[in-house]
């Protein structure tokens, strides 16, 4: 009885120190698991912002293609005249012109 005893106790000691050494591996596991979705959660914030910046910066260069285009087409006319006379500039960008008076100010006739 008293070795039936001993062996059963060192069984159970066996058993809780497996159990310990379980319990162990399993409170690193959930900690590996928290920290990697701590990382997950960071990185996919990390590409959606740089997807966002990557966006942005194409229509920039989208845009700036656009303005670099039509300033190609611009033309801009420079008119000299003897004094007293009256002189509209016109300038062109594409389609559009603008026609510039000089007695003009707002709309309204200026001296």
């Amino acid at each position: 009885p008293c070795q039936a005893d001993g062996r059963l106790e060192k069984q159970l000691e066996d058993r809780t120190r497996d159990m310990k050494e379980c319990v162990a591996r399993l409170d690193k596991a959930l900690n590996d698991k928290e920290a990697l979705k701590s990382d997950n959660t960071r990185l996919n914030h990390r590409i959606s912002y740089l997807e966002d910046q990557v966006t942005e910066l194409e229509s920039t260069v989208n845009s700036t293609s656009k303005y670099t285009n039509t300033k190609r087409n611009a033309s801009n006319s420079v008119v000299t005249s003897t004094p007293g006379t009256t002189v509209i500039q016109v300038f062109q960008k594409g389609d559009q012109t603008l026609e510039v008076n000089p007695k003009l100010r707002n709309g309204e006739e200026y001296a």
